[in-house]
C-alpha cells in the first residue's frame, strides 16, 4: 500500500512541477508533454523514494522529498531544455546540425534517465520499501 502511495504522491508533485514548468513556460523538450512526464513521474519516485522522511507523513509516505525533488528536477529540465523553435524563422546548415546534436543528446539522457529510474524503483521494491 505505501507503494501506492508513494506513486500517488510522486504523480501528483509531478504533475504540479510539470504543469508550472512545461506548460507554463512552454519547454518540453524534443520528446514532448507526455515523455517529459514520464521521466518527471519517475524521477520523482525514484529519487524521493530514497531520500529520508521529510516533514508530515501522509499515511506512511512524506511526501516533502517528492514535493521538493519534483521541483529540482523541474527546474533542471527548464534551464537545460531549450525553448521551442519559432515557425517562422528559417534554419541554415550549422543551426541544423547543431539542433540535431541536442536533439540526440536529450535522447540519450531520456533513454538514461528512464532506465536509470525504473532500476532504482526495482532495487527498492526488492530491497523493501518499508
Amino acid at each position: 500500500m505505501a507503494l501506492f502511495v508513494e506513486l500517488l504522491v510522486a504523480l501528483v508533485a509531478a504533475g504540479v512541477v510539470a504543469f508550472l514548468f512545461m506548460l507554463g513556460f512552454e519547454r518540453v523538450g524534443p520528446w514532448g508533454i507526455v515523455w517529459t512526464f514520464v521521466v518527471l513521474v519517475l524521477l520523482t519516485w525514484a529519487i524521493g523514494a530514497w531520500t529520508g522522511p521529510l516533514g508530515p507523513p501522509i499515511g506512511k509516505v512524506y511526501w516533502l522529498p517528492y514535493l521538493v525533488v519534483a521541483t529540482i528536477l523541474g527546474a533542471v529540465l527548464y534551464l537545460v531544455v531549450p525553448p521551442a523553435p519559432s515557425q517562422d524563422t528559417e534554419t541554415d546548415g550549422d543551426r541544423q546540425w547543431v539542433a540535431t546534436a541536442i536533439v540526440l543528446a536529450m535522447g540519450a539522457a531520456f533513454w538514461v534517465l528512464l532506465i536509470g529510474s525504473i532500476l532504482a524503483l526495482v532495487v527498492r521494491v526488492v530491497r523493501g520499501h518499508g
